[in-house]
């Protein structure tokens, strides 16, 4: 059981790795940074979704949002945008 647990942590680890790298990017290049932002940047949503998102056209990220299979996959849920 231990094993898991630690492959479900470094899985965390990896994304947490990907998500701040993406953020830390985009908020140097836009000097701002949304949810929608990082999930394109870490290719969980086209970045042309991301325009529908800020022009309304998309309610709810996690309906346009695509993960992989794992613990990642919950990532999504967790990440709203105002």
């Amino acid at each position: 059981m231990p094993k898991k647990a630690d492959a479900v942590s470094q899985s965390y680890a990896r994304l947490e790795c990907r998500v701040v790298v993406a953020a830390e990017a985009t908020l140097t290049r836009e000097k701002s940074v949304s949810p929608a932002d990082v999930l394109a940047a870490i290719g969980w949503l086209p970045w042309g979704l991301v325009e529908d998102r800020r022009r309304g056209r998309v309610d709810y990220l996690e309906r346009v949002a695509t993960a992989g299979t794992g613990p990642d996959r919950s990532c999504p849920r967790r990440c709203r945008d105002d």
